[in-house]
């Protein structure tokens, strides 16, 4: 599942900071649910996707499928997408 992927992720950035791995996917409250949708929103900007062209086009593609199926995941769990993210079109589709 993608999601534990990004989950793993944000916990790896949080123990380097704090020290502790607050994100859990069964105890996911719905302020830690907005965090990981603004992580995930943060990931797929164009800055971060293609980490300033030192990404190989093939891993920016499978980077993207990862963080919209991690994405797909958490409003499947019943998390609602925040509203600035609703009209978000993938960005390699159109290549």
């Amino acid at each position: 599942m993608t999601i534990q992927k990004v989950i793993r992720e944000m916990n790896d950035q949080e123990v380097l900071m704090t020290g502790r791995k607050p994100y859990s996917l069964r105890y996911m409250t719905m302020g830690q649910a907005w965090k990981i949708f603004q992580y995930i929103d943060m990931e797929l900007s164009p800055e971060w996707l293609h980490q300033d062209g030192e990404r190989s086009r093939v891993k920016v593609q499978k980077r993207e499928a990862m963080l919209n199926q991690a994405l797909e995941d958490l409003v499947n769990r019943g998390y609602r997408k925040p509203d600035y993210m609703k009209g978000r079109v993938p960005l390699m589709s159109s290549v």
